[in-house]
């Protein structure tokens, strides 16, 4: 009889430790870590000087088109307004599942014309992937903020530094 008291209040069978497993995942510290391994897979825009050089070689275009390329790159990371208007209507996995459509759909693109599996797309149109791709980093930080000042309200002050 006192096998299955213990096994009820989770001791002997391995239920505590599977709550405390789940205790550990749902935790305010883990979320943070996983906070930032999200905004650094995220950090693609980063990266732009080490694909740019295939991006002007591949698809031919010279150094101007490319600072364009790069000024749009830079204009779509700094708009973040859309991210924090839909953070407001909707859970945080939506706005992370909005930053990484987001995220996949620009730079898979950029990738295929790279590659050529797509026909050279016109600048126009790769601003426009890249707008889209760069753009994602806000929603993926969104993402990553609400859910650290949500899990540390005290440290609010801290959390948005």
């Amino acid at each position: 009889m006192g096998d299955d008291a213990e096994a009820a209040e989770g001791g002997g069978d391995g239920g505590g430790c599977c709550r405390f497993v789940w205790q550990v995942l749902r935790g305010r510290w883990f979320m943070i870590s996983a906070t930032f391994l999200v905004m650094c897979g995220a950090g693609t825009t980063y990266l732009f000087g080490v694909f740019s050089k295939d991006i002007k070689i591949r698809l031919g275009y010279d150094q101007s088109t490319l600072n364009l390329l790069a000024s749009v790159k830079d204009l779509g990371s700094m708009f973040g307004v859309p991210a924090g208007l839909i953070a407001e209507i909707v859970p945080t996995w939506a706005v992370l599942l909005v930053g990484a459509v987001l995220n996949f759909s620009g730079y898979f693109i950029i990738w295929l014309a790279v590659v050529g599996k797509l026909p050279k797309p016109a600048v126009s149109q790769m601003c426009l992937y890249i707008c889209f791709g760069a753009n994602s980093q806000n929603f993926t930080n969104t993402g990553g903020i609400v859910t650290c000042i949500k899990n540390f309200p005290e440290e609010r002050g801290q959390m948005m530094v």
